[in-house]
């Protein structure tokens, strides 16, 4: 389902549909574990930046850098 919801979020960013886009990503992230939830706060920020939401959007950067940094990828 993590991915199922994933690519939907993909699919609606590239057709400019980012409310749907950030809908899609946030369910992603409700039902990840916190080991997998990088992609899901990586694509939040992307699309909240398309969003011009710009303060949420380095919130959601900010986690994704943060996991990377505690996991070490």
């Amino acid at each position: 389902m993590v991915l199922g919801l994933n690519r939907l979020g993909i699919n609606y960013f590239h057709l400019k549909k980012y409310q749907k886009s950030l809908e899609n990503h946030l369910m992603t992230l409700e039902i990840t574990n916190i080991v997998d939830c990088f992609v899901a706060y990586y694509n939040i920020g992307l699309t909240l930046r398309k969003m011009r939401n710009y303060n949420q959007a380095l919130t959601y950067l900010q986690k994704a850098l943060d996991w990377a940094r505690e996991f070490k990828v």
